[in-house]
């Protein structure tokens, strides 16, 4: 078995961590991540087989990647996501195994993931009031994410994180709200400022609820300390926690509060094109080498060519920014 190395790109950050997109179907129509009629989906054969993904999860790992998040899409849609799971889990180095998911199969699934060896669950969930769920959501059910999260608490090892895209306007008035669940029942919150992705996607620079500003209200309701973390995987939040609080607090200010010098992550697209940056379009394609018989060392030189090139950073504040071509559910969440 090969030792595990050190990945690092070519601005010298260390990558060790992979969020792989297992599907770009989704049941939910959020308006920052598709049009109300949703998109084009990815044909049978243009996806990633169960063993081309457990393949270049291996590749991965042996060169350095010890984190590994499941996203899609909605990646439960996706039948054999727990074989998945269970194959990248007996990976030597693999440290940690997480899914990103909407919560709406999670109650059906959250076992049968934990036996397979699922580590982590973050759930998205931007509002705690139904009707406004169902709005962002364009038909989400709020009531099923409850059971899946309370389910993921039950039975999956580690900690259940809700994400919350923050907006003016819309769940600003919820911030106080979402932050006294790290309380009771103790569930870690992350607060992400939305990104300009896709022209389809809804997306106004005035809209953008900074972290700053979720981070002072907590503040000023109930104090923050900092929780101590391991660089080595540590996602691009900034970590709090209220005194006291079981769960904690997560900020990720991608527009206002750019965290790019210390990216350590790189995505896999669902039809098998690896990403630097979910902001730039530039991408390599592993899946017609691998459809063609390209060799595992073949795979390796193509994971160094992609650190060669990287993007220094996201460019989302500079004047003639463009927006990625491709979605969210397109890329990866």
């Amino acid at each position: 078995m090969m030792e595990s190395r050190q990945l690092f790109d070519q601005f010298g950050r260390r990558i060790t961590y992979l969020r792989m997109s297992v599907t770009d179907r989704c049941n939910f129509r959020c308006t920052y991540c598709m049009p109300e009629g949703g998109l084009r989906e990815l044909g049978r054969y243009e996806l990633l087989t169960l063993e081309e993904l457990a393949r270049l999860g291996r590749i991965f790992v042996e060169e350095g990647i010890g984190k590994i998040r499941l996203t899609g899409g909605e990646p439960l849609l996706r039948h054999d996501l727990h074989i998945l799971v269970r194959e990248l889990h007996r990976l030597p180095g693999l440290r940690d195994l997480c899914l990103t998911t909407n919560g709406h199969l999670l109650a059906e699934q959250a076992e049968i993931l934990a036996r397979a060896g699922l580590k982590r669950v973050n759930v998205s969930l931007d509002s705690l009031d139904p009707e406004k769920f169902k709005r962002i959501t364009r038909g989400g059910d709020l009531r099923r994410v409850w059971r899946g999260l309370d389910k993921a608490r039950e039975v999956i090892p580690g900690p259940v994180k809700i994400n919350v895209v923050a907006s003016k306007g819309f769940n600003d008035d919820e911030v106080l709200d979402f932050a006294r669940l790290t309380l009771d029942p103790g569930y870690h919150v992350r607060f992400i400022e939305p990104m300009p992705m896709s022209p389809h996607a809804s997306w106004e620079r005035g809209e953008v609820l900074s972290v700053i500003a979720i981070q002072r209200q907590i503040t000023e309701a109930y104090g923050l300390e900092p929780v101590v973390e391991d660089m080595a995987l540590a996602g691009p939040a900034s970590r709090f926690r209220i005194p006291g609080a079981a769960g904690e607090l997560g900020f990720i200010g991608a527009v206002t509060d750019e965290f790019c010098a210390r990216c350590n992550r790189i995505r896999l697209t669902p039809d098998g094109k690896l990403r630097g940056c979910l902001m730039a379009d530039g991408e390599i394609d592993f899946l017609k080498p691998m459809r063609s018989g390209v060799s595992d060392d073949g795979l390796r030189e193509m994971l160094y060519q992609a650190m060669r090139v990287k993007p220094e950073r996201h460019y989302i504040n500079d004047l003639y920014f463009i927006r990625p071509l491709r979605t969210m559910s397109q890329i990866g969440g």
